[in-house]
This record gives C-alpha cells, sequence and structure tokens, in this order.
C-alpha cells in the first residue's frame, strides 16, 4: 500500500504536499521493525518527486 500512495502521488502532484508528512512519519516509525521493512520503506519515499527540500 506504501508503494501504492507514493505512485499515486507521483502520478498527481497535489496529493505530495497532502501525504507528504505522514507518509515520512511512517517511515521514522518502521525504523527497528522486521529486517529491511523500513529500509525499503526510506527507498520509496525518496522515490517521491518532491522537488523541494526533505
Amino acid at each position: 500500500m506504501y508503494e501504492r500512495i507514493i505512485t499515486i502521488c507521483n502520478e498527481e502532484e497535489e496529493f505530495i504536499q497532502i501525504f507528504k508528512e505522514r507518509l515520512r512519519e511512517i517511515v521514522t516509525d518502521t525504523d527497528g521493525i522486521g529486517w529491511g521493512f523500513h529500509d525499503q520503506l526510506a527507498y520509496l519515499f525518496n522515490e517521491l518527486d518532491l522537488y523541494e527540500d526533505y
């Protein structure tokens, strides 16, 4: 689901501003959960087309 919302945000730029902070919080909150889980979410978050400060 996380990957899907990243894709949607990249397709519809107005969603990036709506969801950016929550998507960032999800990455932060998953640190230490499962082998590679957090890393994959961080990778996906970095795929967001933010065009601004991260």
